[in-house]
């Protein structure tokens, strides 16, 4: 079924089960690859294939280096590398999904989520020129809006992107630690006996990963505490814009129209459209 509810227009719609499918208006995003891009969008990119690219390298180049000794406890080595390329082998599938994927069209993972007032409402995006149901927020990271339909693989991500990160710096505090004298015999040149070119790279890998890691770790610790007050991304700035204004007595009484506007975005039913995310440490 086809929902064209707009202005003017019925809002019976809104009843409908997940599968309703909005049309977008001429001009509007289709998904993350739809141009243009932004710098945020291919800062990520860049960012997090340069990370796990050369943390692999080095992590390769220290395995397969020769040695006349085996490395020691080699079984936790591989079982750390292999983790974390499932990890992120993961994360990219989720990401390459939420970056191809129309947020208009519903999915299997939008299916998984309750039909609760939060998942099913729809609100305007003025990005896509469209409502989306159960739109939590536009990601400037990913250029695309995530709405019910790729709310599930956005978290998957950043649970991905979190453990990943962790595993990346904990392989390399290990190989500067516990595989220190590993690191030495196998990494060691003639013009670098101690191996401390290699050593000093390995440190870069750690301030890559912690650095990147903390802003997964926060993005997850933010959406698990929207999921546990119910509140969407968008609904939870509108309240803290609420909460941080001054007293109504000190200023005045708010117009009857920006009451009602605020009103409606918070109970997703109006027409009106939702706040920029710029400058918002968490919309991504």
């Amino acid at each position: 079924a086809v929902c064209r509810e707009g202005r003017g227009r019925p809002r019976s719609c809104r009843e409908m089960s997940y599968g309703a499918v909005a049309t977008p208006a001429a001009g509007g995003r289709i998904n993350g690859f739809s141009r243009p891009f932004t710098d945020k969008q291919i800062l990520f990119w860049l960012s997090n294939t340069g990370s796990v690219v050369y943390f692999l390298v080095l992590a390769m180049n220290f395995y397969g280096a020769d040695s006349e000794e085996p490395l020691v406890h080699a079984g936790l080595f591989h079982g750390l590398v292999g983790t974390h390329m499932a990890i992120a082998t993961l994360g990219f599938c989720c990401w390459l999904f939420i970056e191809c994927h129309n947020p208009i069209h519903p999915t299997c993972f939008g299916a998984m989520l309750p039909d609760s007032k939060r998942w099913t409402d729809k609100k305007w995006c003025r990005e896509h020129k469209t409502k989306l149901e159960g739109l939590d927020h536009f990601c400037v990271w990913l250029n695309v809006s995530i709405s019910r339909s790729n709310y599930v693989p956005f978290l998957v991500l950043t649970v991905c992107g979190v453990l990943q990160y962790i595993l990346q710096a904990l392989t390399g505090l290990l190989i500067l630690t516990l595989w220190q004298k590993d690191m030495v015999g196998r990494m060691a040149q003639d013009w670098d006996p101690h191996a401390l070119t290699f050593a000093v790279a390995m440190v870069v890998n750690e301030c890559v990963s912690v650095g990147i890691g903390f802003g997964f770790v926060m993005l997850l610790i933010f959406h698990i505490h929207l999921l546990s007050t119910g509140f969407s991304t968008y609904t939870y700035l509108i309240e803290q814009r609420r909460i941080m204004r001054p007293a109504t007595a000190a200023r005045g009484p708010r117009p009857a129209a920006q009451a009602s506007d605020r009103q409606a975005l918070v109970n997703g039913s109006g027409d009106v459209e939702l706040p920029e995310t710029a400058g918002d440490p968490n919309a991504v």
